[in-house]
Parts: structure tokens; sequence; C-alpha cells
């Protein structure tokens, strides 16, 4: 049985690492989303959000999901304190952006880690994009890898994402039929995501003629 108090003292000595890990990571986004934004001229949209995991989080998912016996096991199996989530435009500008952080070389990108819930959703319907990055951040005197869990999903599939909390099936409960208006829900959503890849497209289209640019959109 993982030891509560041993697992409390070991989250806190490492959180400001966690910490540090998503503030230098949210700032590497953000730069790689000025190069993305940069190809519209009109709305930007893009938001990067997403705190480390709490204690209680950690503890619960340690033994729940892992049953992890040692704390030492525990920060093996539970490799998302560190997360960020990516809200973009489109479908389009997801894929953009994963292949962006494939190509940039400061932080090291787990190719094995890469799940395309978009183009293979979960059996409930969830679509994103994950991927799992490491920087290293300052540890006293010594420098440490530390993962973070990326996400990366459009701002319709993020809207999704509020109906599938578990505040949401607090009373009505996981039925059957609930998972098949969920996943109903999500195929909607996934044809409204690829409506607005061609009307953002067609937008920059209708710029780039006004303005004597190439018709051709950059995107």
């Amino acid at each position: 049985m993982l030891d509560q108090q041993e697992a409390l003292d070991e989250f806190n000595r490492r959180k400001p690492l966690y910490e540090r890990a998503n503030t230098s990571v949210r700032a590497i986004l953000e730069g790689l989303l000025h190069d993305l934004r940069a190809q519209y001229g009109f709305a930007e949209g893009f938001q990067v959000i997403g705190e480390p995991k709490d204690f209680e989080s950690f503890y619960r998912k340690a033994t729940a999901k892992y049953e992890s016996a040692t704390v030492a096991k525990a920060f093996e199996d539970v490799t998302d304190l560190s997360r960020l989530r990516v809200i973009c435009h489109t479908l389009d500008d997801c894929n953009q952006l994963l292949e962006m952080l494939r190509k940039q070389d400061v932080l090291f990108v787990d190719e094995t880690s890469i799940k395309n819930y978009i183009e293979n959703p979960s059996p409930t319907g969830y679509r994103a994009i994950h991927v799992d990055v490491s920087i290293e951040v300052q540890s006293g005197a010594k420098r440490e890898s530390i993962p973070v869990e990326i996400q990366i999903r459009t701002a319709i599939q993020e809207a999704w994402g509020h109906f599938t909390h578990s505040d949401f099936y607090k009373y009505a409960g996981d039925t059957p039929l609930i998972r098949d208006l969920m996943c109903e829900f999500s195929d909607l959503l996934y044809w409204s995501d690829k409506h607005a890849d061609r009307l953002i497209k067609e937008m920059v289209m209708a710029r780039n003629a006004a303005t004597g640019e190439d018709a051709q959109p950059s995107r």
C-alpha cells in the first residue's frame, strides 16, 4: 500500500520542478503558436492552459489506476504531473502544431507517446492529440528531465470536454444510452470542425485576394 505521507513529502519536494517545467514548456508552445497564428489576418483564438496536478489527483491516480506499491513506482507510473492543453482554431492547426513540436530541438518529443484521438476517437468520443515531451529544469546544482503531457485540441473539442466532466455523470450515471449520445455528439462536432477548417481557409484566400497577396492559403 502506497504510504500517503511519504508520497506527499516527495510530491512537495518535486512540486517546484513540475511548476518550472510547465512554465518553460508553456513559453515554447506560445512561441510556436506565434508562428502559427502569423498565417492569419484576423482573430487569433489560440490558448495554452493548464497547471501541474495537485497531490490529491496524483495520489488517486497512483493508487486507483496503477496500484503503485512504492513512492518511486508512483512517480514512475504517473507521468502527467506537469501537463498543458493547447486550444487551436482548427483541426489543421492541431496537426501543424504537432509537426512543429516534432521539428523543434528544445523539447524531447517521445514519438511512441503520440496518440491521435482526433482521427481515432476513444470509445466515449473523446478527440484530441496527446504527446509526451520532456524538458530539463534546474534542481539544485543539477538539471533534471521532467516529463510534460501536452494535449492539443480545437475549441470545439474543448467545448465537448465540458460535457464529459465527471460532474455531468454524477446524477445520470454512465449508461449505454449516454455513451451512444456522447459519441454521436462527438461526431457532429467533428464535422463542425471540418467546416471550420474550410471556413478559415476560405477567409485566408479572400483576405489574400483583397490585398493582392498569393491567393492560395498559407495553411
